[in-house]
């Protein structure tokens, strides 16, 4: 995917979302090459979507992947061994 099909999809997608939002909302990018393009941070400013800043070398954005790991080792620490404990902890969590 380059610069360009990265506007497209922002402008199928993200755009209308952010715009339902209002001025309350802040776009949230990684720093890839066509995240961070002249391409993408014009089309950006010229719809008025606030960006936030995101420093190279920072951790991951996404959330998930960081809540599977807790959950991971959640499960570690109980020793379940069945399929209903392993249930029984991830509901708890």
């Amino acid at each position: 995917m380059n610069a360009s099909m990265y506007c497209d999809i922002l402008k199928q997608n993200m755009i209308p979302f952010v715009q339902r939002l209002g001025h309350m909302a802040i776009f949230q990018q990684a720093n890839d090459p066509k995240h961070t393009s002249k391409t993408t941070t014009a089309l950006l400013k010229k719809l008025r979507v606030k960006a936030m800043e995101w420093p190279s070398m920072s951790p991951d954005l996404n959330p998930i992947e960081h809540m599977c790991g807790i959950l991971k080792w959640k499960v570690e620490v109980c020793k379940v061994s069945n399929i209903r404990q392993l249930c029984d902890v991830v509901m708890e969590e």
